[in-house]
C-alpha cells in the first residue's frame, strides 16, 4: 500500500519540481492521513451518538445515546427512543385508552445487554368524536436504561419496535434500530439535554402513604351493584394546570378512563370510573390499581389495592 501511495505522490510532485526533503515530508503526511481510513468499521461505530432516522408514514424514529457522566448513571447506559410526528399526528402511551396500540420493544438481538428499563414520560389525554386515548403528539422520547452484562466491554443495543401512529386514520408502524455504545457512553451535549428533559417528565414513583401535593386514593368502591363504579379523589398542587389522572388495572383487564367530576374542595378533584360496560368488575377485588397523576407542577405514580368490604 505504501509503494502505491509513493507512486501517486511522485506523480503529483516530480523530482525536478520538488526538493527531496519536502517530498519526503509530504509522503509521511500522506501515508499517515491515509491510515486513518483503515480503522475497522466496528471501531468507528463504537460510541455512536444516534442511529439513522427511519422514516415512516407521518413520523420518523431513531435511537439517541446519552453521556454517563452528564446523566448521572455510571453503572448503566441511558439511551432514548425518539419519535417525531407530523403536525396533528399522535402515538400512544403504555395504556392507550379506548383505542390505539401501545409501544412494544424487543431487545433480543442486543449484545452484552443484561437488562433494559423503559421509562414513560407523562402522557396527555386526547378526546375526539369516537374515543378518548392517551399518548403524545409532536415528539416523544422514551428514555431507556441499559445495564451491561460486562461493564468493561462495549454494548450493542438492537431493538425491534412496534407502535401506532394516528390522526383521523391509524397506521401500525415498525422499526428496527441499533446503536453501538462505548464503555464510557456517548458524548453529545444535545442528546443529554433532550434525554434530561424527558427523564424529568417521567412520573416519580411514590408510596400511597407518602404525604404529597400530588396524590390519589379510592374513596368509594361498588363492584356488585347494578351500576358498579370506582370513585377516586386526587389532590394537585395549588395553582396547578393541565391536571389529569390515568388509571391502569390488572393485566388483560379493560379499565375505562376516569371521568372528572366537579372539584370536591380547592385543589382536590374527584374522578369516577364507570365499570358497567367493561370487564367483570368483581375481578378488581383485591387487585392493584396504578395511578398516574400529571400536572404543570409535576407528575407522580402510585398504586393502591382495591379493598372490598
Amino acid at each position: 500500500m505504501m509503494a502505491s501511495n509513493q507512486r501517486i505522490l511522485i506523480m503529483m510532485f516530480p523530482d525536478n519540481n520538488l526538493n527531496k526533503a519536502v517530498k519526503a515530508l509530504f509522503l509521511t503526511v500522506f501515508v499517515n492521513c491515509f491510515a486513518l481510513f483503515l480503522v475497522p468499521v466496528s471501531a468507528l461505530q463504537a460510541g455512536q451518538t444516534a442511529s439513522p432516522w427511519q422514516k415512516g408514514f407521518h413520523h420518523k424514529v431513531r435511537l439517541i445515546a446519552g453521556s454517563k457522566d452528564s446523566l448521572g448513571d455510571k453503572d448503566g447506559h441511558i439511551i432514548g427512543v425518539q419519535i417525531q410526528l407530523e403536525k396533528g399526528w399522535k402515538t400512544y402511551w403504555r395504556f392507550p385508552g379506548d383505542a390505539g396500540v401501545p409501544p412494544q420493544f424487543d431487545w433480543q438481538e442486543s449484545r452484552n445487554v443484561k437488562s433494559t428499563k423503559i421509562m414513560y414520560p407523562a402522557p396527555a389525554r386526547f378526546v375526539d368524536a369516537y374515543s378518548t386515548t392517551i399518548g403524545y403528539k409532536d415528539e416523544i422520547v422514551f428514555p431507556v436504561r441499559i445495564e451491561a452484562m460486562d461493564a468493561s466491554q462495549p454494548v450493542k443495543v438492537s431493538v425491534r419496535m412496534e407502535f401506532g401512529v394516528c390522526e383521523d386514520v391509524c397506521f401500525f408502524a415498525e422499526a428496527k434500530m441499533s446503536l453501538e455504545l462505548s464503555n464510557n457512553g456517548a458524548k453529545n451535549s444535545r442528546n443529554d439535554i433532550v434525554l434530561r428533559d424527558y427523564i424529568s417528565q417521567v412520573p416519580k414513583i411514590v408510596s400511597p402513604t407518602q404525604t404529597s401535593d400530588l396524590s390519589a386514593k379510592l374513596v368509594r368502591v361498588d363492584l356488585k351493584g347494578q351500576d358498579p363504579y370506582l370513585l377516586i379523589e386526587a389532590r394537585y398542587p395549588k395553582g396547578a394546570e393541565k391536571t389529569d389522572l390515568f388509571i391502569e388495572g390488572p393485566r388483560d383487564f379493560y379499565m375505562p378512563l376516569p371521568k372528572r367530576l366537579k372539584p370536591a374542595a380547592g385543589n382536590v378533584v374527584q374522578y369516577k370510573i364507570d365499570l358497567k360496560d367493561g370487564d367483570d368488575p368483581k375481578q378488581l377485588g383485591g387487585k392493584r390499581l396504578t395511578y398516574t397523576l400529571v400536572s404543570s407542577e409535576g407528575q407522580v405514580e402510585l398504586s393502591e389495592v382495591v379493598n372490598v368490604q
